[in-house]
């Protein structure tokens, strides 16, 4: 069982790091306080730097090969943008009921701690893989 200790949006201590999970080299997303927090193992830590890329998050939630899944796109404004796709059995709880447009924060950590903040926006979509640019919403 995967473990995470609030204060607000932070996270002040998980297990995740140490889990079967995340060895194998697989994201995990929380939600609290209003933010997607986003898990990102050792094995993944390259990720990193593609992320760093966005200036913005859009988080959309739709049907990826026939599985709830959640498609979080690192907008640097190109037309070929970072983007990770998941699915909802790799989050830490029923996904909150968010209205389609609202303005959300995501935040990255690695096990020693935060690694990037950026404003996002949270939408529904039929099917993913969704790729659209806010803007184009």
């Amino acid at each position: 069982m995967i473990t995470i200790t609030n204060d607000g949006p932070r996270i002040l201590q998980t297990n995740y790091f140490d889990t079967e999970h995340a060895v194998r080299g697989f994201l995990f997303a929380s939600w609290n306080a209003g933010v997607l927090r986003l898990l990102v193992p050792d094995a993944q830590l390259d990720l990193v730097a593609e992320m760093q890329t966005g200036s913005s998050v859009v988080v959309t939630r739709g049907m990826l090969q026939g599985r709830d899944a959640l498609e979080i796109m690192f907008d640097d404004g190109s037309d070929a943008p970072f983007a990770i796709h998941i699915g909802t059995e790799q989050t830490d709880r029923s996904l909150p009921d968010i209205d389609d447009g609202r303005a959300i924060t995501v935040t990255a950590w690695r096990r020693t701690g935060l690694i990037g903040e950026w404003p996002g926006r949270y939408r529904t979509a039929a099917s993913l893989p969704d790729m659209r640019p806010w803007r184009a919403h």
